[in-house]
């Protein structure tokens, strides 16, 4: 009687979860293919479908639902009851996908004997054939997230062993599983998979896309306000950021993105801003670029005009020029917040800014907006980032229609040679210049030093011609050079910069206390030169 029981309510259970239906279930087909038409083996896709046909011999087993598990990964384990012992039968197992993520799925199969797996009808990976396992085959299918797909997976045995396994893996994903989330017996009336939504930003491999974190705003009564769930997210190593979790999910609500950094911005930005970048700005407003109805010969790209407008208001002029002399010079910088340094722009817009519309572009561009489109649940936006002040566009995007281009060849070097020496109480370093064939009319270097032991005192510049010579103590640098504005005249091998350092300890060398880092120069043609220091 104890035996009766059990049995019973094994045999209950068994009925119970057979029944169920739905997320994580499939439904499957068992077929007797003693006669079919196809013979004795799958050899294709139309041979299977020959095979399961019951106008050409086939016959129907049994059928039934059950857990993905159960159909997409056996060995001879789960089908308790098959058709004549063993042999000479074929499963075939039909659903719904619907893909978590939107991009590129990968599927394993294996098998003893044929075996196939199909989306939407079409089949993505096969085994064919008599075989036992021999390892998996694999085929990709590009999905979309949120998208109702058909499933279907055949598998045939004909004699001894027998079984399938048939896994997949999303774009994020390392390694293969059954999903079960993502497979349905019956196709749901509605579903609201994860929402996706991934920014593409445009940073030159000179910025470090880590730095950098992601924080998303909701639009309302003509402002963007942070979202409730704000949280920072930051930007990965390849650009890409993913705000899934702290966007608005209604759809078609606009919303925004802006950036923060944990770098140091004076420190970010005190490399961006280059005499590259401040020549060209005098040479284009001085050949009158814009401001005299043409277009002048240094800019050619549009978004040259927007970084050198720093001071933001639609017009590029001598007082832009002079903004971003004083910052190369240190007597006024311009280093304010970040969402006044750094613009962001739809890609698409980025592209269509022209030399007649740029101005109603420039201004402050802290928040890009974005907008899901009525029944997409993910995206990838793209986001071009422009830097004020970088007049040559070394750190901002490009633009698709043509940029200017700055050659950093061997054929645009210099050399630049620095001396030190402990004479008596101070500490000389003196740095000369090689311009070799060019035509140099700006450059600049970072003196580092190590301020626990030296206390800057004064530069000593000797340059020809109308030259602008700058140096400004940073504490652990000495930011100098020379900068010819007009390009007028040009800074030749008699260039020379002696800086005067007082030791705060008792001294017996110079030696590591003091390095050199070349960072730009420029030529009169507006073209970078690289310095090598000897």
């Amino acid at each position: 009687m104890k035996k009766l029981i059990v049995t019973l309510l094994i045999l209950l259970i068994s009925i119970v979860a057979h029944s169920q239906s739905g997320m994580g279930y499939l439904n499957y087909t068992i077929y007797n293919i003693v006669n079919n038409g196809a013979g004795q083996y799958a050899n294709s896709s139309t041979d299977f479908a020959n095979m399961f046909d019951l106008t050409k011999g086939a016959t129907v087993y049994s059928s039934g639902t059950t857990v993905a598990s159960n159909l997409l990964y056996f060995n001879g384990s789960f089908f308790t009851t098959v058709p004549n012992g063993g042999n000479y039968f074929g499963i075939r197992t039909t659903g719904y996908f619907i893909p978590q993520e939107t991009g590129t799925y990968i599927f394993e199969i294996d098998g003893d004997d044929a075996e196939d797996f199909a989306i939407n009808g079409t089949v993505i990976v096969s085994n064919y054939g008599p075989h036992g396992f021999t390892g998996y085959k694999y085929g990709t299918v590009n999905l979309i997230a949120g998208q109702i797909y058909t499933f279907v997976s055949r598998f045939e045995q004909w004699a001894g062993g027998w079984g399938m396994y048939l896994q997949w893996k999303r774009p994020s994903q390392s390694t293969y599983s059954i999903q079960s989330n993502e497979v349905y017996s019956s196709q749901p009336t509605s579903i609201t998979p994860p929402l996706s939504v991934q920014f593409n930003f445009n940073f030159n491999t000179l910025i470090t896309p880590t730095n950098f974190s992601a924080n998303a705003y909701d639009y309302a009564n003509n402002a963007y306000t942070l979202t409730p769930n704000n949280a920072a997210t930051v930007i990965s190593s390849n650009n890409i950021v993913d705000v899934s979790n702290i966007i608005d999910t209604a759809k078609n609500k606009a919303e925004g993105l802006g950036l923060t950094t944990t770098t140091n911005l004076t420190t970010l930005y005190n490399g961006i801003i280059t005499v590259s970048d401040v020549y060209l700005a005098f040479q284009e407003y001085s050949n009158k670029g814009l401001l005299g109805g043409t277009m002048g010969t240094y800019f050619t790209s549009a978004i040259q005009y927007i970084t050198a407008d720093v001071n933001n208001d639609g017009v590029f002029n001598e007082t832009d020029c002079y903004l971003l002399l004083e910052h190369l010079t240190g007597k006024q910088s311009l280093v304010s917040k970040l969402s006044n340094m750094l613009k962001l722009y739809n890609k698409s817009t980025y592209d269509s800014i022209n030399h007649t519309n740029w101005s109603s572009y420039s201004g402050l561009k802290s928040i890009v907006p974005f907008t899901l489109p009525s029944g997409k649940y993910n995206d990838t936006f793209y986001v071009s980032t422009a830097w004020l002040g970088d007049v040559n566009l070394t750190y901002s995007s490009k633009q698709t229609a043509g940029v200017a281009t700055f050659d950093v060849s061997s054929q645009n070097q210099i050399y630049s040679y620095i001396v030190t020496q402990l004479v008596g109480d101070s500490v000389y370093a003196t740095i000369t210049l090689n311009p070799m064939l060019q035509q140099v009319t700006g450059v600049q270097y970072h003196l580092n030093y190590d301020s626990s032991m030296l206390q800057y005192q004064r530069t000593q510049f000797t340059t020809a011609g109308n030259s602008t010579n700058f140096s400004t103590d940073k504490s652990s640098y000495i930011n100098f050079g020379s900068l010819v504005t007009d390009g007028s005249t040009t800074l030749d091998n008699t260039t020379k910069y002696l800086i005067v350092f007082k030791p705060s300890v008792k001294l017996t060398n110079a030696l590591g206390l003091i390095t050199i880092t070349p960072i730009d120069a420029v030529n009169q043609a507006g073209n970078q030169l690289k310095i090598t220091i000897n």
